[in-house]
């Protein structure tokens, strides 16, 4: 019984919550700006961000403690392209808070301590950029970005992200940068980029993974993409990867994956693939990389990298492409 009946009390704890916020200002003192350079004006007692208490603009930035977004919050300001609402304490943002904005492009919520980030939000907004940078996000609902046929850009770093969900993105045909750097992601799952694949085949995809907890990548985690502009998994704990991991890809202009754990790298590993840099500077324990990764590559860096002399001697004949500082060792 007690399993029922707590969740229960949870959603009717929130709904409560979100009644209490609506009887109850927005945020008591603040200000906003109408450009970047432009002067601030000092507001009181605001009880929701409309065209009654703004301009109806096409930026604006808001400041103030605002611990939370509820419905209707920020409502029919029909000119408005950029909103920045940063660094308010904003820990909630609920469905429906952002409301009639049609031509809303550009939002900034960064600098918040946002934690979860609900389906319904921001689905309906016409984005292009999504700022939720530092802020201490650990859940993002499986459809929380889905239908956002306009987004180009988002901007998840500096969060408390564990898991990659494959879920994410459903139609976002746009979408082409991702960053989620300084997180705690600890695995890419098989088909962990799929619905960018079916929103349509993006040869200019970059993704930006670097200093998460990464161990593991599955072999399909890249399956159905045939193409990247850049894929940065440097600063994580990466030890190996699987020889099929890049197998259905044909070209990626960079890959990261520097300051890893990586004490070996498969040959196979980019046989059907064409990489412009290579970047694998700083995995201390690498002691080769084979002729036929280094051939495949235009450029690979590997600094720090105290490459074996017998392994050195193999691939004198691709010294042009290696960026290396470091003279070869006798260890194994």
């Amino acid at each position: 019984m007690r399993l029922i009946i707590v969740p229960v009390l949870s959603i009717l704890i929130s709904v409560l919550s979100a009644i209490s916020n609506q009887n109850s200002p927005l945020f008591s003192t603040g200000w906003y700006k109408q450009s970047r350079k432009g002067n601030k004006t000092n507001v009181k007692n605001v009880s929701s961000i409309g065209p009654s208490d703004f301009p109806d603009s096409e930026y604006l930035r808001i400041g103030g403690r605002i611990p939370v977004l509820y419905v209707n919050a920020v409502h029919d300001l029909v000119k408005l392209k950029y909103l920045s609402i940063s660094s308010s304490g904003i820990v909630d943002v609920l469905p429906g808070a952002f409301n009639n904005l049609p031509n809303i492009s550009k939002l900034n919520l960064k600098e918040n301590g946002i934690k979860h980030i609900k389906t319904g939000v921001f689905n309906s907004l016409s984005l292009t950029y999504l700022y939720l940078n530092k802020n201490d996000i650990s859940v993002i609902e499986s459809g929380a970005f889905d239908d956002m046929t306009l987004l180009q850009k988002i901007k998840l770093n500096s969060n408390k992200i564990s898991a990659w969900d494959s879920q994410w993105f459903k139609n976002t045909p746009s979408l082409t940068l991702i960053f989620a750097r300084r997180n705690k992601i600890t695995e890419l799952p098989a088909n962990a980029f799929k619905n960018l694949i079916e929103s349509g085949q993006k040869t200019d995809l970059k993704l930006f993974l670097s200093k998460n907890n990464i161990i593991k990548i599955d072999p399909k985690a890249f399956s159905g993409i045939k193409q990247l502009g850049q894929l940065y998994l440097d600063r994580n704990k990466l030890t190996e990867l699987d020889k099929n991991v890049f197998n259905e890809l044909a070209i990626i202009e960079i890959i990261s994956l520097a300051k890893n754990q990586l004490t070996y790298l498969p040959d196979e590993l980019l046989s059907s693939l064409s990489v412009g840099t290579l970047n694998l500077s700083f995995n201390y324990k690498l002691r080769c990389i084979s002729a036929e990764i280094v051939k495949k590559v235009r450029t690979v860096n590997m600094e720090k990298i105290k490459i074996n002399c017998t392994c050195s001697k193999s691939l004198e004949k691709y010294a042009k492409k290696i960026i290396r500082s470091n003279a070869c060792t006798n260890e194994a």
